[in-house]
């Protein structure tokens, strides 16, 4: 036994020599004043679910021009839900010099083609989940009456992504959805281009499982610290029924601290969403790897005439 285990050992030893491998990740937690939905008032503490605390390892290795890589990453969730501890990436690549090809869960082609934005505060806003704003709203409780970030997500798929020309990042990806609704595969075609001060995203998927389409891009810009973004989705909620989402962020962003204003409206051609949210947004940044933030944010129900509003603060740390 003792041979076997420092066989592993010397084993694991070789192979940490040869790859490249990181740890990361990053701990972020807020604590909030709010009024939900149903009119309750609270102080609510956790962990956020905008960028939630993480852990990642990230490792590779290069062979005649041929990098062979892996990434884990899990995030940790509020204690508690059956998602506490939910797998983010579980994946495997291998990129040279005809682009890279990835297999496992991971993002789709076209994953963030929303989140366009150079104001920095993405803490406050990429989705409203932070918030737990919840109840009288249509459909489940914690749905946050549509104002919850509608993005392309992550999922088991087969992804390429192409070499940049001029600058132009192209993905697809084949994505597997059985088991969500039919039986299918979705298909997933993205184009993005990003520079230091400009940066714009086009996405479209062709859900061949629940046969709903969804489009969705975003553009964004910065001159002298002042920052513009506006954000788009698009899907078909089912017959005849198309939702969309739309926001507009103005921000400055001069270095360390960032502030933004920013308006997002969900709805759909039934009449089954409506509903808006107005978020005034600060980050600092003291030191690399830290943000400090904090925000106020109404959201509104525009069916029911209820709405939900907060101030909230919270620290992300990196490592």
């Amino acid at each position: 036994m003792k041979k076997a285990l420092i066989g592993l050992a010397v084993a694991a030893a070789a192979v940490s020599a040869q790859a490249d491998t990181k740890l990361s990740g990053h701990v972020n937690y807020k604590a909030g004043f709010l009024e939900d939905f149903n009119g309750n008032e609270d102080l609510t503490v956790g962990t956020a679910i905008t960028s939630e605390s993480r852990f990642r390892i990230l490792s590779s290795i290069e062979a005649n021009g041929i990098t062979y890589g892996l990434r884990e990453e899990f995030g940790l969730g509020e204690p508690g839900r059956a998602n506490a501890l939910n797998k983010r990436f579980n994946e495997v690549y291998i990129k040279g010099g005809a682009g890279k090809l990835s297999l496992g869960q991971g993002s789709s082609a076209g994953d963030g083609a929303t989140e366009e934005d150079f104001s920095g505060t993405y803490l406050l806003f990429g989705d409203l989940s932070s918030w737990e704003f919840g109840g009288a709203g249509p459909g489940v409780e914690g749905d946050f009456s549509g104002n919850n970030s509608l993005d392309i997500g992550r999922v088991e798929r087969l992804r390429y992504d192409a070499p940049k020309l001029g600058g132009v990042q192209l993905s697809a990806s084949i994505n597997d959805a059985s088991g969500v609704d039919d039986e299918g595969n979705d298909i997933a075609v993205a184009a993005r281009y990003a520079s230091k001060a400009f940066a714009a995203h086009l996405a479209y998927v062709s859900a061949e499982a629940d046969d709903q389409d969804v489009l969705e891009g975003s553009v964004a810009g910065k001159v002298a610290g002042i920052t513009l973004a506006l954000q788009y989705h698009m899907d078909e909620e089912g017959a005849d029924n198309d939702r969309e989402q739309v926001r507009a962020i103005v921000g400055y962003n001069p270095g360390p601290f960032s502030v933004s204003v920013d308006f997002q409206q969900t709805e759909d051609d039934n009449d089954t969403v409506d509903a808006e949210t107005v978020g005034l947004n600060f980050v600092y940044r003291p030191t690399k790897g830290v943000e400090l933030y904090a925000g106020l944010r109404t959201a509104d129900n525009n069916l029911t005439d209820d709405d939900g509003s907060g101030a909230l603060f919270g620290t992300r740390v990196k490592f």
